[in-house]
């Protein structure tokens, strides 16, 4: 469709334009350069909110596959309650593992207590920090990865990489001598880990000392020679 009216127009952005006007009654066209950026910023806006919608979902995906329990799922550093200085500096020293984690330089981590001393808590507010962070976690109790290498059957190597492959595993309730053949699968799963330079977290209420022995040596080795070891040395919160 031809103009029916053409003039000379001035944008204090771009300066001198030809503006057209197509009907009698009709307004004068905007400037071309005007108009074409404001269509840019729409797609990119829309291009914008397509990928944090993504984002969005990848993370809410990745809550879902790390089998953190309900109770644990909203940790978080700042809702751990603090009654002495015992206990920040755990958090203090956990809240900077979090912030500071890569697979290549963070270490494994160890954390010893009596129960109710909120070791899993704090376990869990790592995890859930690394996950909104994009990296992937897995929580599970030792009974429950011994458990479902059972279920697996003849299929135990999809199973094991289960707990090979997250950027970041959580062992919980690690706490009694264990069967060989439970000593030799968790091996293989902290041998995977260690080769591909993923840290992992062991949780126990035993001393360290006892640790070295219900891990059996080769696991102790591939964990405690170069971990990070937290001690909870305070009463349980359960009862109060």
């Amino acid at each position: 469709m031809n103009p029916i009216e053409t003039k000379q127009s001035f944008c204090d952005l771009h300066g001198n334009f030809m503006s057209n006007r197509f009907t009698s009654d009709g307004v004068f066209s905007q400037c071309p350069k005007c108009r074409s950026e404001k269509e840019f910023g729409t797609r990119w806006l829309d291009n914008e909110r397509i990928i944090e919608q993504n984002k969005a979902k990848q993370i809410n995906k990745m809550f879902n596959d790390s089998c953190i329990p309900p109770r644990f799922k909203n940790c978080s550093f700042d809702n751990y309650a603090i009654t002495n200085d015992k206990q920040q500096s755990k958090v203090d020293a956990l809240r900077q593992y979090a912030n500071d984690f890569t697979n290549e330089k963070s270490n494994d981590l160890v954390l010893i207590g009596s129960v109710g001393t909120g070791k899993t808590h704090l376990a869990n507010a790592v995890a859930n920090n690394l996950i909104v962070g994009g990296y992937t976690a897995v929580y599970s109790t030792l009974s429950g990865i011994i458990d479902r290498l059972y279920q697996s059957g003849f299929d135990k190597h999809t199973e094991l990489a289960k707990y090979i492959e997250p950027d970041f595993l959580i062992i919980d309730e690690i706490l009694a001598k264990l069967p060989d053949d439970t000593i030799l699968n968790l091996f293989k799963i902290i041998d995977g880990r260690y080769m591909n330079l993923k840290p992992t977290c062991i949780i126990s209420n035993v001393s360290i000392g006892k640790l070295h022995e219900v891990l059996g040596e080769r696991v102790s080795d591939r964990v405690l020679s170069n971990a990070i070891i937290l001690e909870f040395g305070w009463k349980s919160y359960r009862g109060k």
